[in-house]
């Protein structure tokens, strides 16, 4: 993983995506794939707003109160 991307733009670039955007057009196969991917990232490695900001744009989901908890959500989510 790349040290210092911002957290959408990281994932991005690991699922080889062209544009951000295409995030949130993977296939199932390829969700499940992401959400492998953000298991591996603590929570404590981006604040509240940027995993609420991904929760919301990728799943769909109302924001959550801790960082945690968004990051928890966002991988079901996917799954």
């Amino acid at each position: 993983m790349k040290v210092g991307l911002p957290l959408l733009d990281l994932l991005a670039d690991e699922m080889k995506c062209d544009y951000l955007s295409d995030l949130r057009f993977l296939s199932p196969e390829r969700k499940r794939e992401l959400a492998e991917r953000l298991k591996k990232i603590a929570p404590e490695a981006y604040d509240l707003q940027v995993w609420n900001d991904a929760l919301v744009y990728l799943v769909g989901e109302a924001a959550e109160e801790t960082a945690a908890a968004a990051k928890n959500r966002l991988v079901e989510g996917l799954v």
